[in-house]
């Protein structure tokens, strides 16, 4: 424009989130041929592969913690560390926050980086001490931990009336990110707790990947609703627990919509079985074991062009939620009680668990449609016990 070069000053780069930045060197690019290098040299920010340049050094990933905020800068260089016999990464910045995002001048970091607390982009025209973030509707103070003007929702809208305008998060930065300034939102898998009562909260996005069509889909996670919440509330002398299951049901095409808001997600989908002289066989569920803040895990809903029943749906549901809570197979579980305990699990505490199944290496025996899958809705207290501590953990308390 005007005879001027227009320079892109930074990229982001995106997964089901932003996990990096791909930043423009100032200095002039040369196609001038030099001797092929890989990341690992020292003080290199070029490589040329069959004549073609290219730059290392220019992409920033960042590493996240349950609530976004940036903990760890790290660049697209790698370093032979020859003690080791490994790679190493080149760690650029890293940053431990206070309950409201300040951050202590005396954490390494990298002065360059746009992104911190809560992912919010930094206005770097203010001094460390009273760094502003830009939250699209209102600017926040980090140090201060409160929000520069006041919320519209509380003054204008007369929303949220028991908090202060200037609040940040509704007051609970452990567990709960501000989304734009004007509300808040609570991530999946918080405990509430006093002495006697532990609350699992659960924000679920279902994921219809099946050819059932959504309408369909919400009766049965309407009824896996009522079963999960059933399970996985138990009550005893000294202590209560308690199961709340929030969801939203979208097609494949319009989940990427909502993965801010329902970071953990379950996709509903069709499944082949595999005919065998004892039945079919199938893969009815898979989920990654003790992910409890951002997962993503399925359940069959339909095999073969049949429909599961509702009940089986939600039997497999509650089973692969165990697994992100960090429960293994009943009988590994067995295993290890034993081992800690000395006593063995009774009979309808192993054979009714629901982290049973009817198994052959990894997969179900269909041998009766109206029975196959989990069988049981029988969780123990020490099972429970796993998932409190597995959140606890996750979430930062």
């Amino acid at each position: 424009v005007g005879g001027r070069w227009l320079r892109l000053n930074r990229l982001e780069i995106w997964g089901n989130r932003r996990i990096g930045v791909v930043q423009e060197y100032r200095e002039q690019f040369s196609d001038r041929v030099q001797e092929p290098c890989v990341p690992a040299d020292r003080g290199r920010h070029r490589c040329y592969l069959e004549g073609k340049g290219y730059m290392i050094g220019r992409k920033r990933y960042e590493l996240q913690d349950w609530l976004g905020n940036v903990l760890v800068v790290l660049s697209d260089k790698k370093y032979w560390d020859g003690m080791n016999e490994l790679y190493r990464s080149e760690v650029l910045g890293s940053y431990r926050y206070y309950s409201y995002g300040w951050l202590p001048s005396w954490w390494r970091r990298e002065r360059g980086y746009w992104y911190g607390f809560n992912g919010k982009e930094w206005e770097w025209g203010v001094g460390d001490g009273y760094r502003l973030q830009d939250y699209g509707e209102r600017m926040y103070m980090t140090r201060l931990g409160r929000f520069m003007s006041v919320d519209p929702l509380i003054v204008r809208g007369k929303k949220y009336m028991w908090l202060s305008p200037y609040s940040f998060a509704g007051l609970n930065p452990i567990w709960a990110v501000d989304l734009d300034g004007l509300e808040w939102r609570v991530m999946i898998s918080k405990i509430d707790e006093n002495r006697s009562r532990v609350d699992f909260r659960v924000k679920l996005l279902v994921i219809n990947a099946s050819s059932l069509p959504n309408s369909e889909v919400e009766t049965y996670m309407a009824s896996a609703k009522k079963y999960v919440e059933r399970v996985f509330s138990k009550s005893y002398r000294d202590k209560e627990y308690r199961m709340e299951l929030e969801y939203k049901v979208v097609s494949k095409r319009d989940y990427w919509n909502y993965v801010e808001e329902y970071p953990f997600m379950v996709v509903l989908r069709d499944v082949r079985g595999e005919r065998t002289e004892e039945g079919i066989r199938f893969k009815g569920g898979e989920a990654p074991v003790g992910h409890t803040q951002r997962a993503v895990f399925q359940v069959a809903i339909m095999v073969d062009g049949e429909r599961r029943s509702k009940e089986l749906v939600a039997k497999e549901l509650a089973h692969e939620l165990g697994h992100t809570g960090g429960l293994r197979h009943i009988w590994e579980f067995a295993e290890e009680y034993w081992r800690s305990t000395g006593k063995r699990l009774r009979g309808k505490e192993w054979i009714w668990n629901v982290m049973n199944s009817k198994k052959e290496g990894d997969f179900h025996l269909w041998y009766d449609p109206a029975k196959a899958g989990n069988p049981g809705d029988v969780v123990l207290r020490e099972q429970l016990e796993i998932i409190e501590k597995t959140v606890r953990a996750q979430q930062g308390k």
